[in-house]
């Protein structure tokens, strides 16, 4: 639906909405007690919405912040625990390899035995 459609209803909707109650078989007192209530509920109900958002801002900004702290020394904990981590992995992975050379080696004997007979 196009803009100038949707304020076209909108626009019409309010109109139709105050022409009821307007004209509507009721006291103009008892209009004017629905119309306050009604009023007063949107608006209870806009600042709500206005207590909502700023509330939403204010956690979304001390998130920031918190993250602005700890993300530092997350990351140079983190550094570390993999440089640790591959001092530690790198004499493993030197003797896996060896050992990985040295059952080529053994596998290589076999077969040449093998194949000799």
């Amino acid at each position: 639906m196009s803009a100038r459609f949707m304020k076209g209803l909108l626009f019409g909707s309010v109109i139709g909405a105050a022409g009821g109650l307007l004209f509507a078989p009721k006291k103009g007192q008892e209009t004017q007690a629905e119309l306050k209530q009604v009023f007063d509920e949107g608006l209870a109900n806009v600042q709500m919405v206005q207590q909502d958002v700023q509330t939403v801002q204010a956690n979304l900004l001390q998130t920031q912040q918190l993250a602005q702290e700890i993300l530092p020394t997350f990351q140079k904990e983190l550094a570390q625990e993999i440089e640790d981590f591959k001092f530690q992995a790198n004499p493993r992975v030197t003797r896996i390899r060896e050992q990985v050379q040295t059952l080529k080696q053994h596998l290589d004997a076999a077969d040449f035995k093998k194949n000799k007979i």
